[in-house]
């Protein structure tokens, strides 16, 4: 079923059938159940569709056993949101600034009263979790608010003075045709929204103040 491009597929006696919705339906009748019997009873081709609600729908039913077997044993990373900051690790990531370059201290952004309201209640947020601590460094930097999809705000930091003196790492690019051989035979691929993702790459403990706004 795809209710974008509104069409189901489903398969009859070895045949694959596709039927097509209209993005203006026409009107409906209500019909009863008696009504139904009597077109069973007649041999009347139609279709008899039972509608799940978003908020209904187990996604476990399209589930193959071995993948839900996996999915359970990983329950932690679904489950909840992180409620603190990552231990430390060597990949733990540092920022190298150019030398002689000043900290960057860059003035707030004007913001309506409504957006004002919401990064303050992300702060308050992130400070409960432990994401951000409060901070006297020389160092400030803006932050802009995204709309997503779903009508929230993502709060964004404008890291564009920083990264102008940040010295870069180098690594080699990937050979694409090398990543599809290594591809090659698998059946299962995820494609995993990181909700918390960018709260989960630590920091260096000595380049926290860096990232101050």
């Amino acid at each position: 079923m795809n209710l974008e491009e509104l069409f189901i597929k489903f398969n009859l006696e070895g045949k694959v059938y596709k039927l097509h919705g209209s993005a203006a339906p026409p009107p409906t009748h209500m019909i009863n159940s008696h009504r139904i019997e009597k077109f069973i009873q007649k041999g009347t081709p139609g279709i008899i569709a039972r509608c799940y609600s978003i908020e209904g729908y187990d996604k476990t039913e399209s589930v193959t056993p071995e993948l839900q077997e996996v999915l359970s044993h990983h329950s932690k990373v679904f489950k909840d949101l992180p409620k603190a900051l990552p231990l430390e690790r060597e990949q733990d990531h540092a920022i190298e600034l150019l030398v002689g370059s000043n900290p960057p201290n860059v003035r707030p952004y004007r913001y309506p009263y409504q957006q004002k309201n919401e990064i303050e209640q992300l702060v308050k947020e992130l400070l409960e979790v432990r994401f951000i601590k409060e901070s006297k460094s020389s160092f400030s930097t803006p932050v802009i608010l995204v709309k997503k999809k779903d009508g929230s705000f993502r709060m964004c930091v404008d890291y564009k003075e920083l990264n102008k003196i940040t010295i870069k790492d180098k690594f080699p690019i990937p050979v694409i045709d090398e990543l599809l051989d290594e591809l090659n035979g698998e059946v299962y691929f995820t494609k995993l929204d990181l909700r918390s993702g960018y709260h989960q790459i630590r920091i260096k403990i000595g380049d926290t103040h860096k990232m101050a706004f």
